[in-house]
């Protein structure tokens, strides 16, 4: 499912959750690989995921803000 067409709060939440899940096995996998330490690989995930804390912030806000939106 594409993120345009998600409507609700919990197809949003579920996608951010796997996405996070995804990225702790890459953050692991980036740390151990052949005992050694990626270090520009690794800054570069964590560039990355400051993005998509950014991503989910505003999408979570924007749902709340949403949410409370008289109907009509």
């Amino acid at each position: 499912m594409k993120l345009a067409e998600m409507t609700t709060h919990e197809d949003i939440s579920a996608l951010l959750q796997r996405a996070a899940a995804e990225l702790l096995v890459l953050d692991e996998d980036l740390r151990l690989k052949s005992g050694e330490i990626y270090v520009k690989k690794l800054a570069e995930f964590r560039q990355v995921m400051d993005i998509v804390r950014h991503t989910a912030y505003v999408v979570h806000k924007w749902t709340d803000n949403r949410d409370k939106l008289p109907s009509g």
